[in-house]
């Protein structure tokens, strides 16, 4: 019943996870957003439903051997022989196999990501069948066919290792370097995989907003840091975050304003540094989007090679 061979997982999972009048809305001409919207969100939701069986309630998650056997029906070995980790379908189980010589957060992304994988599947089928088929030689001539289904089962895995549902019971909305360091401690996760959680997934279903909209937060390598002080703009997503309020924000407006800081950041390691410390520097102008004045902060952390440059809407200064 389930099993298709179509590459469009959206599809394949709106069959099990919508209504039959909310598919033909679809078809005759309904918003694809709002569909794929509506599908994650059912999808989430059943996500949530296992984790709380099986007593998946406080951070750090996927700590419950329960869950992972009986909730994804999967069963984890550490090896030597995958490069970082591996998902093998068997009849009435799942064998994920990771790299043992990883750090333990690093075990925790690819332990998230193959199990997001396992909620592509009817698990009530013996042997296990696939909601759908996708046709994997289409990966080499439609990038979208790979990007949509690898980008769900990645942001299935962020939402098992920081569930949406418990968000505000940890994470403030109002962003901010401190909290952030603190969050990926508390929930054991690399800073990557927390500021996608924040920044990519959608918190608010209705509007679409993330749950850090109003903020940007840049991961600054130091190897683009040069003597000469010309320092490269951060390009691509892997080192710049948007919130909904930022999304049309151009970091090479202020980058010359924030140069100098940024070796201000370097020179005192693991201390949150704001614009006012640079409030003796001649040059030095405050930075505004929108209208309102932004906040700063910067953190550089060693042992990760980077600094880290938060902006967010200074409401305080901007009623003032």
């Amino acid at each position: 019943m389930y099993k298709r061979n179509i590459s469009d997982v959206w599809e394949a999972l709106g069959r099990v996870y919508l209504r039959d009048f909310e598919i033909m809305e679809y078809y005759r001409g309904g918003d694809r957003k709002k569909f794929v919207n509506l599908v994650k969100k059912r999808l989430l939701v059943d996500v949530w439903r296992r984790m709380q069986r099986y007593g998946e309630n406080k951070p750090p998650f996927l700590i419950n051997q329960n869950f992972i056997r009986n909730g994804c029906k999967a069963y984890i070995e550490e090896v030597d022989n995958v490069k970082c980790a591996r998902m093998e379908v068997k009849d009435d189980a799942f064998i994920i196999s990771i790299n043992k010589n990883l750090r333990n957060t690093q075990k925790r992304t690819y332990l998230a990501h193959e199990l997001g994988h396992t909620f592509l599947y009817n698990l009530d089928k013996i042997p296990i069948e696939p909601y759908y088929a996708r046709e994997r030689s289409l990966d080499l001539v439609l990038e979208n066919v790979y990007t949509y289904d690898e980008g769900l089962v990645y942001e299935i895995g962020r939402f098992l290792l920081i569930p949406s549902n418990i968000l505000e019971n940890y994470i403030p909305r109002i962003a901010s370097i401190n909290d952030f360091i603190r969050a990926c401690e508390t929930f054991v996760t690399t800073k990557d995989v927390m500021v996608r959680k924040l920044f990519w997934d959608i918190y608010e279903w209705n509007s679409g907003a993330k749950y850090w909209k109003d903020g940007f937060l840049i991961f600054y390598p130091i190897s683009e840091i040069t003597t000469n002080k010309e320092l490269s703009l951060p390009k691509g997503n892997k080192k710049v975050f948007r919130g909904n309020f930022f999304k049309y924000f151009q970091i090479k407006k202020l980058w010359h304003t924030l140069a100098q800081i940024l070796y201000l950041a370097l020179s005192r390691p693991k201390e949150l540094i704001t614009l006012y410390d640079c409030k003796d520097f001649d040059s030095f102008e405050p930075v505004k989007f929108k209208g309102v004045e932004l906040r700063i902060e910067m953190k550089y952390i060693p042992e990760d090679y980077r600094i880290y440059l938060l902006g967010t809407p200074d409401t305080k200064n901007d009623e003032k």
